[in-house]
């Protein structure tokens, strides 16, 4: 249950991983930027190509437990924010695509001051022009880079400034089914 650091590995039968927002990016995705302790390890270290490249469900099956939620940490891969549509992500060798499905929340701490971000992703089976909507979703969580990464009071230097671009942690949901009415 614990490891020689006396993180725990393992959450206790009966525990459910059921964080809030803010502490995704408190506790999980500043500390994972600075090298911190994460609390529990709880969030899988996964390579964007896969995370981006497979159907959710090939990412998740490898994943013990019955969950409807994982979370993963991934490095962000800025090819697929650049071109003509920013809001779809192609998987594959087009299987399937996420489609961004609303604006990007804003994060803030208590003093009122936006430090985080999230974005919300639907993912559709096929290609674009007939794409087929289905249960998964998906969503990203980011630090803004004005935001600190310190998590014992010292200040960052420019390379934690470019990981807090870089690092994404996202958490992946088994939504309701969709029946074809056809």
């Amino acid at each position: 249950m614990f490891s020689h650091h006396g993180q725990i590995t393992d959450l206790p039968i009966g525990y459910r991983f059921l964080p809030k927002d803010e502490e995704l990016i408190d506790w999980y995705l500043r500390r994972k930027i600075s090298n911190g302790l994460l609390p529990a390890d709880v969030i899988k270290d996964i390579d964007g190509s896969e995370l981006y490249g497979k159907h959710p469900k090939n990412v998740v099956d490898n994943i013990s437990g019955h969950q409807k939620s994982w979370y993963f940490f991934t490095h962000h891969n800025e090819g697929y924010d650049e071109g003509e549509n920013k809001g779809i992500r192609i998987v594959g060798d087009g299987i399937g695509f996420w489609r961004g499905i609303q604006a990007e929340d804003s994060i803030s701490n208590s003093n009122g001051e936006v430090y985080a971000s999230k974005t919300h992703w639907k993912y559709f089976e096929g290609p674009i022009s007939k794409g087929k909507r289905t249960h998964w979703m998906m969503e990203e969580y980011r630090l803004r880079n004005n935001a600190s990464t310190s998590t014992n009071g010292q200040e960052r230097d420019q390379d934690q400034d470019k990981l807090v671009l870089e690092w994404v942690l996202v958490r992946i949901r088994k939504g309701k089914i969709y029946r074809n009415s056809s």
